[in-house]
């Protein structure tokens, strides 16, 4: 199944899904989702996806540590992961597998 996502851009996501609930709203969305699932907001459409792939994780846990090393030793940001979801606007809630965010930025960190 693939679905077109207008914001920010036209994407069209593709893949190994299980889920696509359009029309949730930002706090259906947090009601819904905890530190244990799997799901983003995109463009207003709840997305709930598969695990990750093997490959997926090697490299996870391959980049984490290295952006971790570099942004501790130069203080340029901090480095969160998979689990960490990420507010672009009330339909735009992705999490990311590996997000950084400068110190001009830790503000909002909530």
């Amino acid at each position: 199944m693939a679905i077109l996502l207008k914001f920010p851009k036209n994407i069209i996501l593709e893949g190994e899904y299980i889920i696509f609930k359009p029309g949730v709203t930002e706090e259906e969305f947090w009601d819904l989702s905890n530190e244990d699932s799997n799901y983003e907001l995109i463009d207003g459409v709840l997305v709930i996806d598969s695990p990750p792939s093997e490959e997926h994780e090697d490299i996870f846990h391959y980049l984490s540590p290295l952006f971790r090393f570099y942004l501790e030793e130069t203080q340029l940001g901090r480095i969160y992961g998979s689990y960490f979801v990420m507010r672009l606007s009330e339909k735009w809630n992705p999490e990311p597998d590996l997000m950084i965010i400068t110190p001009k930025n830790y503000e909002n960190i909530k």
